[in-house]
């Protein structure tokens, strides 16, 4: 594995999916449920929903996408492989339906079958799916014209909305080392007057994970409740990576008050790996401030 400066944070082993939203609005009123699907070893087949909870239909397209992340966690897209990419072929998939208008108030189920098994000797190979919603033409306004034949008007589909959602095809991993270590951590200040954590994990497996990272303030004194100082959920890195960057907000008043009436902390990060159910790992470390 080595540093990619192209890509982003994802789950465990596999495949993935892509969706993209324009305003907070449209992201409310087009949906896809779960957030994150996994196909693995054994099974065949997957399913999400499409939900339009708006009163106008949408048009669905759905087309298959390569991306890759960087190390702060922004999905790029490529166009050709790299010697450390984890892509699965498009066609080793078959999605129903690709292209369909639903009705506003009304859901979808999208079907995955996987037509071919993960390639021997890889932990996972992943794939993105680029979500297009588009005003339906059912819900375009119609002209009359001069001869009395109606005509629909003639415009340009503008996509609505886009949302990252994966997908991963995956082996199941034996019984390994921890999967990553929380490195470093740095308090830095925020362009708005508070405070953040700049820390720095590494991986130690070959394989893509995903978890939520907590920081809390420990008291020196015994019996003192930890303090809650922040929360990031979705914590994910490819494959690919080895390391990554990730930026957590601190509740600055909090970190405040808890130094102010327990002298002498440390900070405590915490991450809780949710990539590899039914084997949750948790991995702490500690910081002095």
């Amino acid at each position: 594995m080595k540093k990619l400066q192209r890509g982003s944070f994802g789950p465990v082993l596999g495949m993935i999916f892509m969706l993209s939203l324009a305003t907070a609005s449209q992201a409310q009123e087009m949906m896809l449920w779960p957030k994150r699907q996994i196909i693995q070893d054994g099974n065949q087949t997957s399913s999400f929903l499409v939900i339009n909870n708006s009163l106008e239909p949408a048009l669905v397209r759905i087309t298959f996408q390569k991306r890759m992340m960087s190390l702060v966690g922004a999905l790029e897209q490529v166009s050709d492989d790299t010697a450390h990419e984890c892509f699965a072929d498009p066609a080793d998939f078959q999605i129903s339906p690709r292209q369909f208008t639903l009705q506003g108030n009304t859901q979808q189920e999208i079907k995955i079958i996987q037509r071919a098994p993960l390639a021997a000797g890889k932990p996972e190979e992943r794939v993105h799916l680029a979500f297009n919603f588009y005003p339906s033409p059912d819900s375009l306004p119609v002209l009359k014209a001069s001869s009395g034949q109606q005509q629909e008007n003639n415009v340009t589909l503008i996509g609505l909305t886009a949302q990252i959602v994966p997908l991963f095809k995956l082996r199941q991993p034996a019984a390994e080392t921890d999967p990553m270590e929380i490195e470093k951590i740095r308090l830095m200040p925020t362009t708005n007057g508070g405070n953040q954590l700049a820390i720095k994990i590494r991986k130690s497996v070959a394989r893509s994970i995903r978890g939520n990272l907590q920081a809390h303030y420990i008291a020196p004194t015994q019996g003192a409740a930890p303090v809650l100082l922040g929360h990031v959920k979705g914590v994910a890195a490819y494959c690919e990576l080895d390391e990554m960057l990730v930026r957590l907000p601190v509740d600055s008043t909090a970190l405040t008050e808890a130094r102010a009436q327990y002298p002498g902390g440390k900070l405590s990060i915490s991450f809780n790996e949710t990539s590899k159910v039914p084997y949750p790992v948790v991995i702490e470390r500690d910081f002095p401030l």
